[in-house]
């Protein structure tokens, strides 16, 4: 299950940015969420995107950790958006 505390509503539809989100899950879901994660990174690295463009984990993981889980294009939600550095 994802948790998180909401920071701002973003849009009209009610998409709220986060503060601190929290993650509980076991460890086989925990690694085909970063499984996820990393082809969808792939993706993103190798061609290039629309602003419109989003990606989402299979039913099987949505169902394990009780939510969609959805990749955006990055800065479509928020042209304020930071990009996290791994060396920052």
């Amino acid at each position: 299950m994802i948790y998180g505390y909401p920071q701002k509503t973003e849009n009209e539809y009610g998409l709220v940015s986060l503060k601190e989100v929290s993650l509980q899950a076991n460890s086989a879901n925990l690694r085909e969420l970063a499984n996820f994660l990393l082809q969808v990174a792939d993706e993103t690295d190798s061609r290039s995107i629309s602003r419109h463009w989003h990606r989402h984990c299979d039913a099987k993981l949505a169902r394990a950790i009780g939510c969609d889980f959805i990749v955006s294009a990055p800065n479509s939600a928020n042209a304020e958006s930071p990009v996290v550095r791994p060396d920052a």
